[in-house]
């Protein structure tokens, strides 16, 4: 059933089957998925219980899904979510945690075993209102209904180990100060653990206590320094707000916001706090439907090129659901704007953004590539090393391998762009990393082998980190403004 990972801690190895005397046992591909949502009757914990274990069977491809939270009271979802999402944030954390309590720190797990782990030490390590006995005995139970007997007994004994680890009062520090005991957690605080549990080495004990691989915090560290690359792992900590913007600001038009008790002031003047609750936000926008949800780090990149091009036909080639394309059309309004997405789902997605706009037009990828333009927007599918606190399921398949995929994606794309530039034409390359192999290295390499002149570029890291004011708070980015030689 166990077999050594070859992964980072919080990324076990896919199970690929199971010894002969566990045959007597429900398979997991057996059992419906909707069943392990109901096993216990606690029906919050076991709506998360279930998500959990689709994680887990499908690690280190963590979709960004949510929970479902359909038919559970507001009480109910209210738990369910702070639990899942304490649960997914800080899986690496959790899964350090955890593993100290198995006989092999390499073992790989069955999903719903892990699920159990990760949602009651998530509980156990963030949830100060929860008895630690509370989430251990739910845990057990529901391993065991399951069909995991065996993995019930493994999961009481190393939850009670944690259970220890925290002790039966929670202990916090005012700040966290980096050390071998302490978690950082979202308030600023962090959660003293009555012994030493993460490794000496600095990079390590930062990215397993914030939650992050290893090997990117040493990308960043060897990028950034040490004292940048900390701040953006607690950066990944913070709980991130909600920031809306009019797509129609620039360098020189500034955003139009009303008067409304749900906004604001954000630090980025074309940028407002959205403080009312989350369930209004829907309402809000119809209301004001010249805003969107943006960060000013995802605003920054188009909104700087107004002044330095004038394009009569622009391409958003990766346009997913058409935050940038709407800008594009808002900043552009002599343009016409082309708009595809590689995904079916997401180009649906992005139809339904522009219903009857005779400027904006959202085609299959084969059409939108049988023309040329003086604008192609590469908003291309990266890491999100820049966004972690806002996709938390992004860090734990964060992997070297993964950039890899990534790196060679995004060159083909560069390519295709450039082959469908007119003379003269621009081509505007976004990420929402910080990592320069994804970043720099990819610009100056488009630089080198397609004909193309880097003119301008900008790295913007995450800022916020927990304690700081919400105004503070955007994420992280890059753009490059590359143009053709031949005009």
């Amino acid at each position: 059933m166990m077999t050594p990972s070859r992964q980072h801690p919080g990324t076990p190895d896919r199970p690929k089957g199971r010894p002969q005397d566990d045959r007597a046992r429900p398979r997991r591909e057996d059992t419906d998925r909707s069943e392990l949502s109901q096993l216990t009757g606690d029906h919050a914990r076991d709506r998360v219980f279930a998500r959990l274990a689709e994680h887990a069977a499908a690690l280190p491809d963590l979709d960004h899904r949510g929970l479902d939270d359909t038919g559970l009271s507001p009480l109910d979802g209210a738990f369910a979510h702070a639990v899942y999402e304490a649960a997914v944030s800080r899986w690496i954390t959790l899964d350090t945690l955890f593993r100290r309590g198995l006989r092999d720190s390499w073992q790989r797990l069955d999903p719903e075993v892990v699920a159990a782990l990760i949602g009651a030490s998530a509980q156990m390590i963030f949830l100060d209102r929860v008895p630690p006995h509370a989430a251990v005995d739910h845990a057990v139970e529901w391993a065991r209904r399951s069909g995991q007997d065996r993995g019930a007994g493994l999961v009481n004994g190393v939850l009670r180990r944690v259970a220890e680890l925290r002790g039966a009062e929670a202990i916090k520090r005012s700040a966290y100060s980096g050390g071998a005991e302490e978690v950082p957690l979202a308030s600023g605080e962090s959660l003293v653990l009555l012994r030493e549990v993460f490794p000496s080495d600095p990079v390590r004990r930062l990215s397993l206590a914030t939650g992050h691989p290893p090997d990117e915090v040493a990308v960043w560290v060897k990028a950034h320094g040490f004292e940048a690359a900390r701040r953006v792992a607690l950066h990944g900590v913070t709980k991130p707000p909600i920031i809306v913007t009019d797509p129609a600001h620039s360098e020189h038009r500034a955003s139009s916001f009303p008067e409304h008790a749900s906004l604001a002031r954000h630090r980025s003047p074309n940028h407002r706090l959205f403080i009312g609750h989350a369930a209004e936000l829907g309402g809000f926008l119809r209301e004001h439907p010249h805003l969107v949800v943006q960060d000013p780090a995802s605003s920054r990149p188009v909104a700087s090129i107004v002044g330095h091009v004038a394009p009569q036909s622009i391409l958003d080639l990766c346009a997913g659901r058409g935050t940038k394309t709407r800008q594009l059309a808002a900043l552009f309004p002599e343009a016409h704007v082309v708009a595809t997405d590689i995904d079916n789902d997401r180009r649906g997605s992005l139809s339904a953004s522009f219903p009857g706009n005779d400027r904006v037009r959202v085609v299959g990828h084969a059409e939108a590539l049988a023309s040329s333009y003086d604008l192609i927007l590469l908003d291309v599918p990266c890491s999100n090393s820049g966004t972690l606190a806002r996709r938390p399921e992004a860090r734990v398949r964060l992997s070297m391998a993964q950039v890899e995929r990534l790196t060679a994606l995004q060159r083909d794309l560069l390519k295709t762009g450039a082959s469908h530039l007119n003379p003269g034409g621009t081509i505007l390359y976004a990420t929402c990393s910080i990592d320069p192999r994804e970043n720099a290295e990819m610009s100056r390499a488009a630089s080198k082998h397609l004909g193309l002149k880097l003119l301008a570029e900008e790295l913007t890291l995450p800022a916020g980190i927990p304690g700081d004011e919400p105004a503070a708070y955007h994420d992280g980015s890059y753009y490059a403004r590359l143009s053709t030689t031949k005009v």
